[in-house]
């Protein structure tokens, strides 16, 4: 199976649309056959996916990704794993043991628990009162 990482700077490349390089790792089991670096400079999006998927991609490993890239991905039958990041060899590590999901290589404010809102106290309220607001209603 092949995956392939956006990289920039050893991490995952923070937005596809705009990387300009791509690590291609040929897995097989828990090993790893081969790997190469994939050039995708002076490609738009759509480009860089079809470029990754000639390479015989099964896998796409990225953060934050349009939605034309995306399509295009499905299109050429690409598994895209979006809004990820971390150190590039610690993502291969987590996606050759499943481990992908675990949340230290979600995107900052990506994948995180929703919380309740906070009780107002209404010292926000009173703020956004303005007197003169208070003669008009009169």
């Amino acid at each position: 199976m092949k995956v392939a990482l956006t990289i920039w700077n050893h991490r995952i490349a923070p937005v596809f649309d705009v990387t300009s390089s791509a690590l291609i790792v040929d897995t097989q089991d828990d090993s790893i056959r081969d790997r190469q670096m994939l050039d995708l400079s002076g490609k738009d999006a759509v480009g860089k996916m079809a470029a990754i998927a000639a390479c015989g991609a099964d896998s796409l490993i990225c953060g934050a990704i349009s939605r034309p890239a995306l399509a295009a991905g499905e299109e050429c039958g690409v598994r895209i794993h979006a809004f990820i990041a971390g150190e590039a060899e610690e993502v291969l590590h987590a996606w050759m043991h499943q481990q992908l999901s675990d949340s230290q290589f979600a995107m900052p404010g990506c994948n995180l628990p929703r919380k309740a809102p906070a009780p107002r106290t209404g010292k926000q309220d009173r703020a956004m009162e303005s007197p003169q607001g208070e003669e008009d209603a009169r």
